[in-house]
């Protein structure tokens, strides 16, 4: 039963005709309509308290999901940073391996082929890798270094010889000059590269540079021709 608006006038002639049994009834109707307007809104809270609820886990069980999918990230980029350090060893060690191999296959009749150009070296006064050092510290380092008493010949060995290799090289001779000439060491100072593989730009631009070339042929190693106004250039 809903309650009517209504004037004093209204109301007082109204309740006129009210008892009590009337007022009772009125009373317990209006309980029962609070009562289901209660319920009511009760259901509706806990409907939408199930709907935040399932929203709730959803988002939970996807945050998770997310967090999982970071975790494994983080793991496949520390997995593969590992791969690719130990990948940069490998090649490193290759590389290594091959230089090793290249400077093997040009040491051994390396002093025989200058031999035959007029020097005069012999096995005992050929030095692999040596170091030219001054109070403790490197300055430079030869791969195969030739001596004898008037001459002195510095050979940089490459798998693949590019003309950066030979401005280098001409860069090394010059502070290894600087350094005998500090050690009273007045014998004249030339120098040669090696290579596997030398394209003939590179040959050329080496023996414009006055130094000496030396290339694999076959299973031996040979000085490359030199042009007829060739002259080593002197340190």
């Amino acid at each position: 039963m809903e309650p009517m608006n209504m004037t004093a006038e209204q109301a007082t002639e109204a309740a006129k005709g009210m008892t009590f049994e009337k007022v009772w009834l009125y009373m317990q109707e209006s309980q029962k309509q609070y009562e289901k307007r209660y319920e009511e809104s009760q259901k509706q809270y806990e409907k939408r308290y199930e709907e935040s609820q399932k929203q709730y886990e959803e988002t939970q069980k996807q945050f998770r999901e997310v967090q999982q999918e970071i975790s494994d990230l983080s793991k496949s980029i520390d997995n593969q940073s590992k791969n690719i350090g130990d990948l940069s060893k490998n090649i490193g060690g290759l590389n290594n391996s091959i230089g090793e191999i290249t400077e093997a296959i040009f040491a051994p009749e390396i002093n025989e082929k200058f031999n035959k150009l007029g020097y005069n070296f012999n096995l005992s006064t050929i030095s692999k890798n040596k170091k030219f050092t001054e109070n403790k510290q490197t300055l430079a380092e030869a791969d195969i270094f030739l001596e004898n008493g008037s001459v002195a010949i510095v050979i940089e060995i490459k798998t693949e010889l590019t003309m950066i290799h030979i401005d280098e090289h001409i860069k090394r001779i010059d502070i290894i000059k600087e350094h005998m000439n500090k050690r009273n060491d007045k014998r004249n100072l030339l120098g040669a590269v090696a290579g596997t593989i030398i394209n003939s730009d590179t040959i050329k631009y080496a023996q414009k540079n006055g130094l000496f070339v030396l290339v694999q042929s076959g299973e031996s190693v040979k000085i490359a021709d030199m042009p007829e106004n060739f002259k080593p250039k002197t340190w």
